[in-house]
C-alpha cells in the first residue's frame, strides 16, 4: 500500500483539500453526477442549468474523508461518476464506491455508483482511434492501474485491458477536441457546445 499512496501522491491529486464543489439539490436530488475536474463540472452546470432537480457535485481529483462522508448521506438512486479514460480516474472511482479513499478488494462496495467517464468506445466514436488522442502513462501511474485490476470491475474491464496492453490514456479534454479550450482559458463557444452535447448523451439526465 505504501507503494500505491506513493504513486498517488505523484498525481498531484492526493491532497486532503477538505472541500470539493456543489451545484443543485442536495436535500432530494433526482440524481447525482459526480464529477473528477472542475472544468468539465463547470461546462455541465451550464449545460444542466434549466434542470437542476439534480446534485452536480466536483470532487477535484481523489476526494477527501469529508467529502466522501458528504456523498454517502445523500439520498438519491442514481449516482453517476465522469471522469478520464486512465488509471487515475478509475481510482478516483474506487474510493467513491467503496466510500474510502483507501479501497480493498476484499471489501464489498458501500456505494451504488455508475461509470459514466470516457470509456473506450467513446474514444473510437469520437477520436476515431486515432494515436495522436492517446497520451503516455507514466510508471506511478502504472503502479495505480494494477492495484484497479485487482477490484475486477465488470463495466471497465476493456477499458483497464486497453490500458494495459497500449501503456496510454484518454483525458476527457480530447473528446471534441476540447484541449484549447483548457490550456488557453479561452472561449471556443461550438467546442464548448459540442463538449455540452457529449456530457448530455453521456449522462441522461
Amino acid at each position: 500500500m505504501d507503494k500505491l499512496i506513493k504513486a498517488l501522491k505523484e498525481t498531484g491529486e492526493y491532497e486532503d483539500t477538505s472541500y470539493c464543489l456543489l451545484y443543485g439539490n442536495p436535500i432530494t436530488p433526482s440524481s447525482v453526477v459526480i464529477f473528477e475536474k472542475a472544468w468539465v463540472f463547470e461546462i455541465a452546470v451550464n449545460a444542466f442549468k434549466n434542470q437542476m432537480k439534480n446534485l452536480f457535485i466536483c470532487v477535484i481529483g481523489i476526494p477527501c474523508p469529508k467529502c466522501i462522508n458528504f456523498i454517502k448521506t445523500i439520498k438519491t438512486k442514481k449516482i453517476l461518476y465522469i471522469g478520464d479514460l486512465d488509471p487515475t480516474s478509475f481510482f478516483t472511482f474506487l474510493t467513491l464506491s467503496y466510500a474510502k479513499r483507501k479501497p480493498n478488494p476484499k471489501d464489498k462496495p458501500k456505494l451504488k455508483i455508475n461509470y459514466a467517464g470516457v470509456t473506450l468506445k467513446d474514444y473510437q466514436k469520437y477520436l476515431s482511434a486515432k494515436e495522436e488522442s492517446l497520451i503516455k502513462i507514466s510508471e506511478y501511474e502504472r503502479v495505480i492501474l494494477n492495484f484497479v485490476e485487482k477490484f475486477k470491475l465488470p463495466n471497465l474491464m476493456r477499458e483497464i485491458e486497453f490500458l494495459k496492453r497500449t501503456g496510454r490514456k484518454v483525458e476527457i479534454e480530447g473528446i471534441c477536441r476540447c484541449f484549447k479550450i483548457v490550456q488557453s482559458k479561452k472561449i471556443q463557444e461550438e467546442k464548448i457546445k459540442e463538449f455540452e452535447n457529449y456530457l448530455k448523451v453521456k449522462l441522461k439526465i
